[in-house]
């Protein structure tokens, strides 16, 4: 909670001069972590669960954990840093508001994974609580594979909810013009910006405020995919995203596999490029950051906030040239750990999580919080107790896959099952096998956290990799798609 990581008065007046106050820099009012903004009532039973919680889901599109994690520093129109009253670089935080838990009862959970780091796939899983290899859609474009008769829309409604989707339901053929499936009183799945997915959702909340029926509502707005189209607003602020992580175009891959060992380092003319790709996606998530700031002012101004649950996530995340990738679809935590943050309602207290959690736990976390049944058997595990009895034991095991892709772009990367660990009974590692090939990675993220040394061959972690192949096949006995 250190204020020099937010805009000081001293640099947010250097940038009024030139005539850019902070809402014309699309950053809203100054703010430091952790101070709530608007605040709402606290919940009428501090402790005591709602029955029957409306449901808020907001899930950005290739949000890579490091832009809702590390702050970025601030350029004056000319380029340069600007610095605060300590004479320290000024920094903020793309989702400042979000940062800022406002009214309390927010958890943090800064090790979550997604099962599937690709878009539909991640999508799918979210929607039947399970893994692409289990509800079948395993790549893009194969939501047809999708039982939507049998999805979480479908048991929110069956227990009397209305439902709402706004944003991108999925990715591929069909899916922008997919009529609107069983489960969802209004659905609207042809993707948008931030700005106007946000903006129905105000709509929709300040319309629902006089209906006595709970409501479930998922925002998904396509920012910051690739190209990022941040608001002209927006794309007026000047940063300089953090620091990347040190496997950037790494030099030694003669420990990964194949696919990656046959991809050559990204040129100096290729990697400016993705730079400035990078902060046009910065821009973007601050527009995302904005949009959920309106869509909880709402909530406060109906009433509305106590009696619902909040969740924001991404769908997967993105690499900048980790590994020497520019894609998603792998092991690597750049594509695989992606923002959470969960409010409940009846919950006071701000913390962090720093277990590891699965995307798929985010499905169970809603069937527990609603009362609904699930109308198939759900790999993951709700939050709902490790949230309010933080002692709680959690394993901290999360799995994850990938079906391949073929073609330039993806290297030709072939499928692979694996596993990411961090727990009361794990420890912190990522661990793979690529059933096609052979192939075997584990990394010891404690000791490694950019993952460049492929620790699959030592003997001293030979006992771990047994053990955590052991588990993956816990994984991989249940049923598979057909």
């Amino acid at each position: 909670m250190n204020s020099g990581f937010e805009l000081s008065r001293r640099a947010f007046l250097k940038v009024a001069a030139a005539g850019l106050g902070a809402t014309a820099l699309g950053i809203g009012p100054l703010r430091v972590l952790g101070q709530s903004v608007q605040a709402g009532s606290a919940a009428a039973n501090p402790g005591e669960r709602v029955t029957k919680p409306n449901i808020l889901h907001i899930m950005t599109d290739d949000q890579d954990y490091q832009s809702w994690a590390e702050a970025f520093t601030r350029l004056d129109e000319k380029g340069s840093v600007m610095v605060d009253e300590s004479g320290e670089p000024a920094r903020s935080y793309a989702m400042s508001f979000v940062r800022s838990m406002p009214s309390g009862g927010w958890c943090d959970f800064t090790q979550n994974t997604c099962t599937s780091a690709i878009c539909a796939p991640a999508r799918a899983g979210l929607l039947t609580g399970v893994p692409s290899r289990e509800n079948g859609v395993t790549r893009n474009g194969l939501i047809d594979n999708l039982d939507e008769s049998n999805t979480l829309a479908v048991w929110l409604s069956a227990a009397g909810y209305q439902t709402h989707l706004v944003g991108k339901y999925s990715f591929g053929r069909r899916a922008r013009s997919r009529p609107q499936p069983p489960g969802w009183t209004t659905f609207n799945g042809r993707g948008g910006m931030a700005k106007w997915v946000f903006a129905e959702g105000v709509r929709h909340v300040h319309a629902m405020a006089g209906d006595s029926a709970p409501w479930a509502m998922f925002l998904w707005p396509t920012d910051p995919h690739r190209p990022a189209h941040p608001t002209p607003q927006n794309a007026r602020v000047k940063l300089l995203p953090p620091p990347l992580p040190a496997n950037i175009n790494e030099e030694d891959v003669s420990d990964k596999p194949a696919w990656v060992r046959n991809t050559k380092p990204l040129s100096p003319g290729k990697l400016q490029g993705v730079m400035k790709e990078r902060v046009r996606s910065y821009q973007a998530v601050i527009g995302v950051d904005q949009g959920i700031e309106s869509v909880f002012n709402a909530l406060v101004e109906t009433g509305q906030l106590d009696n619902t649950i909040i969740l924001v996530t991404s769908d997967n995340g993105d690499s900048w040239g980790s590994h020497r990738q520019l894609y998603k679809d792998m092991i690597y935590d750049e594509a695989s750990r992606v923002p959470l943050v969960v409010r409940l309602p009846w919950l006071t207290e701000n913390r962090t999580e720093n277990r590891v959690v699965s995307q798929l736990d985010i499905t169970a976390t809603i069937v527990e919080a609603t009362g609904i049944t699930s109308g198939r058997p759900l790999m993951g595990g709700s939050l709902l107790t490790l949230m309010e009895k933080p002692e709680t034991p959690w394993e901290g095991v999360a799995y994850i896959e990938s079906h391949g892709s073929a073609g330039p772009r993806s290297k030709n990367r072939p499928a692979f099952q694996g596993l990411r660990t961090g727990g009361d009974f794990w420890g912190q590692f990522s661990y793979a096998e690529y059933p096609d090939t052979g192939e075997i990675e584990l990394y010891d993220r404690a000791a490694d956290p950019t993952q460049l040394r492929n620790v699959a061959g030592q003997p001293e972690y030979a006992e771990i990799r047994a053990a955590l192949a052991a588990k993956l096949a816990e994984y991989l006995s249940r049923p598979a798609f057909g």
